[in-house]
């Protein structure tokens, strides 16, 4: 999508925003959300929660998952004026095809979490889908970490479960807790992961 931003920014190791202006836009709200849905699809954007919103270039990202070492957002790269249209996102590949509405059952989450075995996630499968840690040598633990709680609590797991058998799976969690005796690591990492499963199950209706 390089070609096509005006604007990129690092917001911290791993994770970036790429802004794209756009003329000639379908009026309506909810024809300009199914717009943003099938750029976001076609680039492969991982952030389904994104509030449209950046952080400014220079700033500290505060988040309690990067302390006590907060990064800071750069500018990658920008191209001031520089202006898409709905036809040169398709035809560079960056707006996938209109699909008609469909309709999908809700589950409420109750009957899906006792339909689901009650087994951990797999953490090296959170290890290995994790972004590059800052310094480019390895991936980013501490999203491995969050990622990994928040597949347990929604697996039914709770979030003092979740934070007990953290330093279990996790080499990160366990060097927190016994090297710099952070006790309180594997507990924020639930409870951060705990809100955003219950941002994501409001979303989809099953909060």
């Amino acid at each position: 999508m390089r070609p096509a931003v005006f604007i990129l920014h690092a917001t911290s190791p791993g994770n970036y925003q790429g802004w794209i202006a756009v003329s000639g836009l379908p009026e309506g709200k909810e024809q300009f959300k199914e717009f943003m849905r099938r750029v976001r699809k076609a680039v492969g954007g991982n952030d389904k929660n994104a509030s449209h919103a950046t952080r400014l270039a220079g700033t500290e990202n505060f988040k309690v998952l990067y302390a006590p070492e907060f990064p800071v957002v750069t500018t990658i790269e920008a191209h001031p004026g520089r202006v898409m249209t709905p036809e040169n996102l398709e035809s560079m590949g960056l707006l996938t095809p209109a699909q008609a509405p469909s309709v999908l059952p809700t589950i409420p989450r109750e009957q899906s979490l006792s339909n689901r075995r009650r087994t951990w996630p797999d953490y090296a499968r959170a290890l290995a889908g994790a972004p590059p840690n800052r310094s480019g040598t390895g991936p980013d633990r501490s999203m491995a970490d969050f990622t990994w709680s928040m597949t347990a609590i929604d697996w039914g797991w709770s979030i003092d479960e979740t934070a007990k058998k953290l330093p279990e799976v996790s080499e990160r969690a366990r060097q927190r807790v016994q090297q710099l005796r952070d006790e309180g690591y594997p507990l924020i990492t639930a409870q951060n992961a705990a809100r955003e499963v219950e941002r994501n199950d409001q979303k989809r209706g099953r909060g």
